[in-house]
């Protein structure tokens, strides 16, 4: 049960479903989340003659990352939290 939101960002960015066969708002929503712009940069990498990144998508992931960052800075602790016994 775990990996459904992974399983259902797959399919809203584009990993296992062309984003042209998905309804518009629907293509709105899976461009937020970092998986749709991974997989596009990736694909434009890729893709001969001329592989380029899109400055678009390395921003996004560049913003989702210090997003992750601050969070994980902010909450994260070496010692566990005390419990209430």
């Amino acid at each position: 049960m775990a990996h459904q939101p992974t399983v259902i960002l797959g399919f809203i960015s584009g990993t296992f479903v062309p984003v042209s066969q998905l309804p518009g708002w629907l293509r709105q929503v899976g461009r937020i989340f970092p998986l749709a712009h991974l997989a596009q940069g990736l694909q434009t990498a890729l893709i001969p003659p001329q592989p380029q990144l899109n400055a678009t998508n390395v921003g996004v992931l560049a913003l989702w990352a210090a997003a992750g960052l601050t969070v994980a800075v902010r909450r994260f602790a070496w010692e566990p939290l005390a419990t209430a016994a």
